[in-house]
């Protein structure tokens, strides 16, 4: 029986874990992580890259930042999007194998939030800019860039690509007013001492 390659520092702590072609390529799996039972040839993981480090590639970016960074960014995204879902797929199955109930209703975005703090991490690194929220006021007459209360800039848009590309379904706007508040807070403690 072949061995298979240790998961990366992220992963080695969550049982059952396995690593593959997302973060090396020539590790010598023969299935791909993002899809279990799906052949490395048919493997989404790849095309899921090229157009993050697209995406990524299409901001205002740092003259010092080079393709090096763009492809840690982009694996970084996609690895995030991974780790939670395995994270939540491996919870889902021990809650069945309990007997428990899960909860009915809208699940958390629990891919998005954790996605929306990678994305914003990276984004202000590469960018040199602050992530923020920007809602077009009613009182924008000339050609606003989205309709009157609508959220608009190049991190909402940069994030809403992002969501797209990893296939997570969850609102930018949501995560982004979830991440604001957070920062908010976090600013806030930070001052009271």
């Amino acid at each position: 029986m072949a061995r298979q390659p240790s998961p990366p520092p992220s992963l080695s702590r969550i049982p059952g874990a396995t690593s593959g072609c997302i973060l090396n390529p020539a590790c010598g799996l023969g299935n791909c992580i993002d899809r279990p039972g799906v052949l490395l040839d048919e493997c989404s993981a790849r095309g899921k890259l090229r157009q993050l480090e697209q995406q990524i590639g299409e901001l205002p970016l740092k003259k010092e930042v080079g393709n090096v960074k763009i492809k840690i960014a982009a694996r970084s995204l996609l690895m995030a999007a991974w780790e939670v879902g395995a994270v939540r797929r491996m919870a889902r199955r021990r809650l069945r194998k309990s007997g428990l109930k899960d909860k009915n209703g809208r699940p958390r975005e629990e891919v998005g939030d954790y996605v929306g703090i990678v994305a914003a991490l990276d984004y202000e690194k590469l960018t040199g800019s602050r992530v923020s929220r920007k809602i077009v006021p009613n009182a924008w007459k000339d050609d606003p860039p989205a309709p009157h209360g609508s959220p608009y800039g190049e991190w909402h848009d940069f994030l809403e690509k992002v969501f797209s590309v990893l296939g997570i379904d969850a609102k930018a706007d949501g995560v982004n007013q979830r991440l604001q508040a957070d920062l908010k807070a976090n600013l806030k403690a930070i001052q009271a001492k």
